[in-house]
């Protein structure tokens, strides 16, 4: 049907709910702590009460107007005279039937009469045969208002006991029945509480000034349920088609949403500190470069990229020239500290020094030495060892290696000969 009409429906909630929707909007200002909901229907009435803006408890009653009508229906049964037949006439057992037509009339004439007392708009026009003053019709509906206000006075004790011992301190009451003062300040009256018109167009309600409400309050009492659904959100009003998995997954889906904006949060936080950072830095170098301007202007002459490729140039050349002059006496130095290194007990046969050409490698160049050790025949080793270790650590040689030793007689004596590479830095 709502899908016919255009509208698709995606909510189903009940009236206590949407009146608890209207307490925790504010839509009528309500100071109280525990707050009572009286409705009074035709066939029944029912009675919720909230604290602090919360449903706490909700009780249907079997009493209502239709309660109050039959009550007049009785009181005018009552006055009317009894026809009888004649007196011959032998009295016939009852039958079991459904009302008749003069029944019927009479409850008829007792709903207008009743509502008309009310002034509920729909009798507005029919009024009633018999006419009764509105004290007359309220001593008649008393005893009925009366079974009803005790069943809502035992409602309230139940609550004072079991809930809350400080109890209800104010009443709203809602139905047609607000038509009617007297009715309404009777309840009042037998209850003790402070009782007030659930008015959802009231001039107490958050309702837009630019909307003009109906002028009679039964009227207006009849757009709460309406004004209390539209305030109806699945996250604050019960909803019996958002079920707890639909309510698990838009959990579920918040949640997600809310690491997901935390995590975008926390990056954009390290992207703000690293951009502070870096401006940070920025202004140091700013500062340091100015300095630099600062003592470059101050240079007499000013260091130009011109002036530094001819100093590099200049370098570059000195660098070749003292190249050429080291290679040129190369030998010799390889000589004088071969002659400065070598001990007495060793003897130079040979010395091959291989300088290679001056585009090759510097791993082509080379000494060969080629000599004996002399003395005692436990110590040449040693002293051979010795001696090219020293050979070694000059910044001339690296890299020894023996290629050849063996056990010579020289003057009848045993020496140690040997040929040894090194490699010429």
């Amino acid at each position: 049907m709502f899908s016919r009409s255009g509208f698709a429906l995606t909510g189903i909630s009940i009236v206590p709910f949407l009146l608890q929707n209207l307490l925790r909007n504010q839509w009528i200002p309500v100071e109280s702590e525990n707050v009572c909901s009286l409705y009074i229907g035709r066939d029944w009435s029912r009675i919720d009460i909230f604290s602090n803006h919360n449903l706490v408890l909700s009780r249907g009653i079997k009493a209502g107007m239709n309660s109050m009508v039959e009550a007049v229906r009785q009181h005018m049964s009552d006055e009317l005279p009894l026809e009888r037949d004649d007196a011959g006439q032998e009295e016939s057992e009852p039958e079991m039937t459904g009302p008749d037509s003069s029944e019927l009339e009479g409850l008829e004439e007792a709903r207008r009469i009743f509502f008309s007392f009310i002034h509920h708009p729909s009798f507005a026009n029919l009024a009633p045969e018999r006419s009764f003053s509105d004290n007359d019709i309220y001593q008649m509906v008393l005893p009925a208002l009366q079974r009803l206000i005790r069943q809502v006075n035992r409602t309230l004790r139940h609550f004072s006991l079991k809930f809350d011992s400080v109890g209800v301190d104010k009443v709203f009451i809602s139905g047609p029945i607000n038509g009617q003062m007297l009715l309404v300040n009777t309840i009042s009256q037998f209850l003790g509480i402070e009782l007030d018109v659930f008015d959802p167009m009231g001039a107490a309600s958050a309702l837009d000034d630019r909307i003009s409400p109906p002028p009679s309050i039964t009227e207006r009492e009849s757009y709460l349920p309406a004004v209390g659904l539209a305030l109806s959100r699945n996250d604050r009003t019960p909803n019996f088609l958002y079920t707890y998995k639909e309510k698990g997954k838009a959990e579920t889906a918040r949640r997600i949403s809310s690491v997901i904006y935390i995590g975008l949060l926390l990056a954009s936080a390290v992207c703000l500190a690293i951009f502070i950072w870096q401006t940070t830095i920025l202004d140091q170098k700013g500062t340091e470069l100015e300095g630099l301007n600062r003592e470059l202007d101050s240079t007499n002459p000013r260091v130009t990229e011109a002036m530094i490729r001819e100093l590099l140039g200049q370098v570059k050349s000195k660098q070749a020239k003292l190249k050429q002059v080291g290679m040129r006496y190369q030998g010799m130095a390889v000589i004088s500290e071969i002659t400065r290194l070598t001990p007495g007990d060793i003897r130079l046969l040979t010395v091959d020094i291989q300088l290679g050409a001056v585009e090759e490698s510097k791993e082509s160049q080379k000494l060969i030495l080629e000599g004996v050790v002399l003395g005692d025949r436990r110590t040449p080793e040693s002293a051979l060892a010795e001696y090219l270790v020293k050979l070694e650590k000059s910044p001339i040689f690296s890299s020894f290696s023996i290629k050849r030793r063996s056990v010579v007689k020289i003057a009848e004596k045993e020496a140690l000969r040997f040929t040894a590479q090194l490699r010429i830095i």
